[in-house]
C-alpha cells in the first residue's frame, strides 16, 4: 500500500473496472459491496453492510463511488459519525444525470458535490461542473487496461471489420449504427458485442446483413474481438463522456471512432475519428477511418503514451490530496 494512504479506503456497491484501476495503480483498499437483491431490498441489504464496514475500519477518509447514488448520500450522512473525508469518485451519471433527468436527482447531484471533499472526474469538462455546482473536483481519466494473457480468436469475415462496444444501454445510439451500417455495405462487417436482448424488436428488423450481434462474450473473447478489429467504435448520447471501450481498444492498438465532444477529442485525437451522432455522420467517420487506418493505428502508441503520462500527473494530485490530515475536512 502507498505511504501515507493506509487510512483510505475505496467503498463501491459495483464491480467496475475504473475503480479496480485506480485502486491498484494507488495501493487502496477496496471493498466491493454488491448483492443479487433489486430495489428496496438492495438497499436494506447493503446499508447494514457499509455501516458496519464504516464503523471497523479506522480511516480518515473514504471513496464512493457514484453511481450509486444512494451509497454516496450514506457516506455524506454518517461522515460526522465516522470522522472522515468523503471523496466521490463521480461517473457522468453523477456529475449531470442523463438517464435519470428527474429535477430532485439533478438536485441531489448538485447537493453531493457541494458536500463532497472532493470530487473525482474523468474530464475538465465535467471539473467546471462540478465547480459551478460549489465543488471541488479533482481531475483523474480511466487508466488504459492491462488486457488478459490468452486469446480466444473470433471469426472475422469481413475485408474491413469493425466490432461496436455495446451493452443496449438508453444513452448507445444503436440504431443510428445499424443505418450506417446498411449505407456502408457489405465491405464493412460489423460486429455488436453485449447481450442483445435488450434490443428493441424494432429494431432488431432493422438489422441489415452485414451486422453480426455476438451476443455477450467473456473477457478473453471480449479483448479478442478488440484486437482482431480493423476498428472500434463505441459510441454515447452523453456528453463529454469518455467510454471506457476506448481505452481498451488503445490497450491492443487499435483505431477508434468515438462520439464527437470535447472531452473524447481532447485525449483521443490522433488514434480516432469523431462523429456526431447520427447515421449519416457516424457512415462518413467509418469511412475516413479505413481511408486512414494505417495512419491511426500508427499513432495509437504515442496517443497510449500520452495518456499514460497524464494519468500519472493526474494521479499524483489526487494522492496528495489523498493524505491531507482529516483536519481539512470539509463541514
Amino acid at each position: 500500500m502507498h505511504s501515507g494512504l493506509s487510512k483510505v479506503f475505496f467503498i463501491s456497491w459495483e464491480d467496475h473496472r475504473r475503480t479496480r484501476e485506480i485502486c491498484s495503480a494507488l495501493g487502496i483498499e477496496l471493498h466491493t459491496l454488491v448483492t443479487s437483491s433489486r430495489g428496496l431490498l438492495r438497499y436494506l441489504r447493503l446499508i447494514p453492510r457499509t455501516l458496519r464496514l464504516l464503523s471497523r475500519k479506522r480511516a480518515h477518509t473514504v471513496i464512493v463511488q457514484n453511481p450509486s447514488i444512494v451509497l454516496s448520500i450514506l457516506a455524506i450522512l454518517v461522515r460526522p459519525l465516522f470522522s472522515l473525508r468523503v471523496i466521490m469518485d463521480a461517473h457522468n451519471e453523477a456529475v449531470l444525470p442523463y438517464l435519470n433527468r428527474h429535477f430532485v436527482v439533478r438536485w441531489v447531484a448538485r447537493w453531493l458535490h457541494k458536500r463532497s471533499d472532493h470530487v473525482i472526474v474523468t474530464n475538465k469538462q465535467l471539473a467546471d461542473i462540478v465547480e459551478s455546482h460549489g465543488g471541488r473536483p479533482l481531475i483523474l481519466p480511466d487508466r488504459i487496461p492491462e488486457p488478459p494473457a490468452g486469446e480466444t480468436p473470433i471469426p472475422m469475415r469481413g475485408p474491413f471489420n469493425v466490432v461496436l462496444v455495446a451493452t443496449f444501454a438508453r444513452d448507445e445510439p444503436i440504431g443510428a449504427v445499424l443505418k450506417a451500417a446498411a449505407q456502408l455495405g457489405p465491405e464493412f462487417q460489423f460486429y455488436v458485442t453485449g447481450n442483445d436482448r435488450n434490443l428493441a424488436s424494432a429494431l432488431r428488423a432493422e438489422k441489415p446483413a452485414n451486422v453480426t450481434f455476438t451476443g455477450f462474450l467473456n473477457e478473453l473473447q471480449y479483448w479478442s474481438a478488440l484486437r482482431a478489429a480493423d476498428l472500434v467504435v463505441d459510441l454515447t448520447l452523453i456528453d463529454n463522456c469518455l467510454v471506457c471501450g476506448a481505452y481498451e481498444a488503445l490497450a491492443v492498438g487499435t483505431p477508434l471512432v468515438l462520439s464527437r465532444n470535447a472531452a473524447s477529442i481532447d485525449l483521443f485525437a490522433g488514434a480516432a475519428r469523431f462523429a456526431d451522432n447520427s447515421a449519416n455522420a457516424i457512415a462518413q467517420a467509418i469511412r475516413e477511418a479505413k481511408a486512414s487506418a494505417a495512419e491511426l493505428r500508427a499513432q495509437v502508441g504515442s496517443v497510449s503514451e500520452r495518456l499514460r503520462t497524464r494519468w500519472e500527473q493526474h494521479a499524483a494530485i489526487v494522492r496528495r490530496h489523498l493524505v491531507l490530515s482529516p483536519s481539512r475536512r470539509r463541514p
